[in-house]
């Protein structure tokens, strides 16, 4: 007996994953080296202190409502994903497995295991950015901002509001590149990118679709306020850009539609302001036009 106790303290302290037995109130009884390394905290500081303590604010009813159903028999054992505070400050991220013993129907503690899943979940942030946000200017990508104009649509037509679409292309782009190189195009759409984020309130959203085309979606909006948003981006945007001693000015053309009925989809309304930018730059460039498609 006393050999086997021996052989479960061996594999307890060191096995490569945290372990901890937790009493039902959430202080740590007994933990294992792993769990230090994890924490940041010595054996002896985790053992005055309790889980609740380095629990990540926003995870804590969640863990909490789960090992309340533990000890009431409502479930045998539970796995979540969740943050601790490590003693450093930063967030570590852990795959926690928490099961309880129990002496008849008497539960007496919880066995917790738990395994740091930070560089994983780091990896899955940095491909989630890859597959939502442009490279360049770090906006949403039209992936994403397709996502948004659907969900803002699904909202108008719910709470009976506007939604609109600005459709915004740089006029002679192209002719900048070809004349100044890509680097300094690029830099130009960063400042771009960075002059339309200034212009968006809160709930607003500028994406880069391709190219030199950016949206915006102003998903609760008015017909006054989406030109009055245009007009600002306009004015912004006739600040001359200085960059390697060459000093270029930029002009958008930029089409706007609204999407106030049920059967508009995502679609047609980047269609539609698509077809107004056209229209801006038959009238000259640097202006923009309201889609009559509505």
């Amino acid at each position: 007996m006393f050999k086997n106790i021996d052989l479960f303290n061996q594999a307890f302290f060191f096995a490569p994953i945290g372990m901890s037995i937790v009493s039902l109130e959430g202080k740590w009884i007994k933990v294992n080296h792993a769990l230090t390394k994890i924490t940041g905290y010595t054996e002896d500081e985790l053992l005055t202190t309790n889980f609740q303590a380095l629990t990540y604010p926003k995870d804590l009813d969640t863990d909490l409502s789960y090992t309340q159903e533990l000890v009431e028999g409502k479930r045998d054992s539970f796995e979540m994903e969740k943050r601790y505070v490590h003693k450093s400050g930063k967030i570590v991220w852990v795959l926690l497995s928490v099961s309880i013993v129990r002496e008849g129907n008497k539960p007496l503690f919880l066995i917790s295991q738990i395994q740091d899943i930070t560089d994983r979940k780091n990896s899955e942030r940095i491909l989630k950015q890859m597959a939502h946000y442009d490279f360049l200017t770090q906006l949403p990508n039209r992936r994403l901002f397709e996502e948004r104009l659907n969900h803002a649509i699904e909202s108008a037509n719910f709470n009976k509001g506007l939604v609109a679409v600005l459709y915004l292309d740089l006029d002679g782009f192209k002719q900048i590149n070809d004349t100044f190189g890509h680097d300094l195009g690029d830099f130009l759409l960063k400042e771009v990118a960075s002059r339309l984020t200034a212009c968006m309130g809160s709930k607003d959203s500028v994406a880069r679709l391709a190219g030199d085309e950016f949206t915006i979606l102003l998903p609760e909006t008015t017909i006054d306020n989406a030109k009055h948003v245009a007009e600002r981006i306009i004015d912004t945007l006739s600040n001359k850009v200085s960059v390697q001693d060459v000093v270029i000015s930029i002009t958008p053309s930029i089409g706007i539609a609204f999407c106030d009925d049920f059967n508009m989809d995502v679609r047609n309304l980047l269609k539609y302001a698509d077809g107004a930018m056209y229209q801006a730059k038959q009238n000259g460039k640097n202006n923009y036009q309201v889609s009559q498609n509505r």
